[in-house]
């Protein structure tokens, strides 16, 4: 499924449901360049779409984490994925890697931001002990989870 389709189908779930989630709204170009330049990094090419189209989403308690406002080096919380990435690198997260999301129940969600783009989850700040575990092929295919997961929370909640 090409990100155009998960884009629609969040947009419907968004506009659909809006109180079980909510986008921060599309952020800019110039916006999105200073994420990568604050973090050294070129955005993989589907989350630069996602965050152009939505900023960052929270939906049916899932937040998918991003470019809350159009001031990415003045933001200071969740769901900040340039501001958690720094916050995560003082700790140890590897430069190529880029947090968006987590559990909940301790595992951090993060993007490779070098090809293949993989999504990984790790817990706790040890890499070399307990490296990042591969979860997903892509931001696509997380995203894409994020999505099925809302749908049956949806059909549970009509039944």
């Amino acid at each position: 499924m090409e990100y155009e389709q998960l884009r629609n189908e969040l947009q419907t779930i968004l506009t659909d449901h809006p109180d079980e989630g909510r986008s921060y709204g599309g952020r800019s170009e110039r916006a999105i360049k200073a994420v990568e330049t604050l973090l050294g990094l070129t955005l993989p090419s589907s989350y630069r779409k996602f965050v152009a189209d939505f900023g960052a989403v929270d939906f049916y308690g899932f937040e998918v984490y991003g470019i809350p406002s159009e001031d990415p080096a003045q933001e200071t919380s969740v769901p900040s994925c340039a501001w958690l990435t720094r916050s995560e690198r003082e700790h140890g997260l590897p430069s190529g890697f880029l947090v968006i999301g987590s559990s909940g129940d301790g595992l951090t969600y993060v993007l490779s931001a070098i090809e293949p783009n993989a999504m990984y989850a790790y817990g706790g700040y040890e890499f070399e002990a307990n490296p990042p575990k591969e979860i997903a092929g892509g931001f696509n295919d997380f995203l894409r989870s994020y999505i099925e997961q809302a749908k049956r929370f949806i059909d549970e909640d009509s039944m």
